[in-house]
């Protein structure tokens, strides 16, 4: 029994994509020592879920609904205190706050659409290159159900010229990586400075 390098499902050994995100399950090799996997060629198949499973998994994203939410809320209660001649003085600063964090929530969602959209095409058609774990820190000032979130710093070259890129989970990288590890990185051919490790943890 295998494990999806994308959702981190696990798979029977005999497929070839991931039952839940579609993913490519990926053959794996020798490296400097290390078991390091090869990605299939270009343009792999992606699921459009995953871009929703990123999305859905992006803490600004998040942050921006939770805002909006309120945001929605101070709208209406503004609205429903414009109403009554006592209180209209409440509805006229309650309705600009919750419009204004409703629009907050709408600027986070296209921000986090966008680099949803951005990170499935590097999965799809970015080039692989090798590149080094540069660190890798457990962020202890967020807590996420009980989790602190990891964050792995990589560093890539393409064309002589250096790259860095950074991934974030909650899951505990320590038993797979180590500061100094050679990885494989794809990146944008149009694009260099946007990555992503494959596979993704």
């Amino acid at each position: 029994m295998g494990q999806c390098p994308w959702c981190g499902s696990p798979q029977a050994n005999q497929r070839t994509n991931c039952l839940n995100c579609g993913g490519p399950l990926i053959p794996i090799h020798e490296v400097g020592g290390r078991e390091t996997p090869v990605p299939p060629p270009a343009p792999r198949p992606i699921s459009e879920r995953y871009k929703w499973r990123y999305i859905a998994s992006d803490i600004g994203t998040i942050t921006g609904l939770f805002v909006s939410f309120v945001g929605a809320i101070f709208f209406f209660m503004g609205l429903a205190f414009l109403v009554g001649r006592e209180t209209r003085l409440l509805g006229v600063a309650f309705v600009p706050i919750g419009a204004l964090m409703v629009l907050a929530f709408v600027a986070a969602g296209i921000r986090g659409y966008r680099k949803a959209v951005r990170f499935v095409r590097v999965l799809r058609i970015g080039l692989p290159t090798e590149g080094r774990l540069t660190s890798l820190r457990e962020q202890h000032n967020v807590e996420i159900n009980g989790r602190h979130p990891w964050i792995l710093h990589y560093g890539y070259t393409v064309a002589d010229i250096d790259y860095q890129g950074e991934v974030r989970t909650l899951d505990d990288p320590r038993d797979e990586y180590q500061v100094g590890q050679p990885l494989c990185v794809l990146y944008d051919p149009d694009l260099p400075s946007e990555s992503a490790l494959y596979p993704h943890p």
